[in-house]
């Protein structure tokens, strides 16, 4: 600093240092899509990143990092890396909170920095569903069912529509939105032979569109029925083959080595029958006719065992007159 004086013009000079001392406090404002699972990077918080920079932590002293303030407790911090996730099973959605706000410390050499941090959660553009259905002439897929997507619609006032999307590939082309507004299969869905489909739903309206990726996983149906005709008879016979949803279920499904037991019968008429543990083939008992005069429909189940589960087929059996007969006839010469 040099000094002049008005009097005489003698002049005074001096030197001066000045040093500024680091900024202990910070503020951050983050944002991002909700989320069932939080990152936040450490690097996002650019005055903890460039302060740890300038002081790395003393070897001995292992925390570095941590949390507080109010909502300190829905998250995590690694303590050596400062990466934060929240909590398992925290979700940071709008519907929860609208704005978390925490603190980041830093500790080095017994100096601590504090960034407090005010995250802002917006609503997700992107979702996936999870759902399973069984086989059927017609599955359905209810909106209601996509929380995401439904949620994200019903912010945006329902006033939107919604289409397939087609980044996932064809499965989109076995579906089609009915009059109620739900997703319903085109044709007949079989598990045998298509178990999964994978498709993208989506949702356009005022807010932006929002995309949900369905995986809509198929289980195979354990219950069927079959209708038989047979003539009355001293033994009926049926073989496996005839009974083709057991059939199927069994090729599909083979019999753990440790099980023997793979087919038995239940129902009303079940004790007049008996079946081959190991083929399925299906015999009248000994001395048990199956006779009209007794009765023209039977009743029973075949159920087939395989590896802890059960697949049953109700049978009804509708007993004919028989067409032929045999007669002894006795005359005199």
């Amino acid at each position: 600093i040099l000094y002049t004086a008005a009097s005489d013009g003698r002049q005074f000079s001096q030197s001066v240092t000045l040093n500024l001392n680091d900024t202990l406090q910070s503020t951050a404002n983050l944002s991002a899509e909700e989320t069932l699972s939080l990152t936040i990077n450490p690097a996002t918080l650019a005055s903890t990143a460039a302060y740890a920079l300038d002081n790395p932590v003393n070897p001995i002293n292992t925390s570095a990092y941590s949390l507080s303030g109010a909502d300190a407790g829905k998250f995590d911090i690694n303590e050596d890396t400062g990466l934060i996730t929240s909590k398992p099973g925290v979700a940071i959605t709008k519907a929860n909170q609208s704005r978390y706000n925490f603190n980041v410390n830093y500790t080095a050499n017994g100096v601590t920095h504090t960034e407090s941090v005010t995250f802002t959660p917006n609503n997700a553009k992107q979702g996936s569903s999870a759902l399973a259905a069984q086989e059927s002439d017609r599955v359905d897929v209810f909106i209601d069912d996509l929380t995401k997507l439904s949620a994200f619609a019903s912010n945006d006032g329902n006033n939107g529509s919604y289409q397939f999307g087609t980044a996932q590939g064809n499965d989109y082309q076995k579906f089609r939105f009915n009059s109620f507004g739900n997703i319903e299969s085109r044709a007949p869905l079989d598990f045998n032979s298509q178990s999964q489909y994978v498709f993208d739903v989506k949702y356009l309206g005022s807010n932006g569109a929002f995309t949900d990726t369905v995986t809509l996983n198929l289980t195979d149906t354990l219950t069927a029925s079959a209708t038989l005709d047979v003539e009355e008879a001293d033994q009926v016979t049926i073989n496996a083959a005839t009974l083709s949803s057991t059939v199927n279920y069994a090729s599909e499904n083979p019999v753990n080595p440790a099980v023997t037991a793979a087919y038995s019968l239940s129902g009303a008429d079940a004790n007049k029958f008996n079946i081959d543990e190991d083929t399925g083939v299906i015999t009248s008992k000994l001395n048990q006719k199956i006779l009209t005069s007794d009765k023209t429909t039977l009743n029973f189940n075949v159920l087939y065992t395989a590896n802890g589960a059960t697949h049953t087929e109700a049978i009804t059996l509708n007993v004919s007159e028989s067409l032929q007969s045999n007669s002894t006839l006795i005359a005199a010469e």
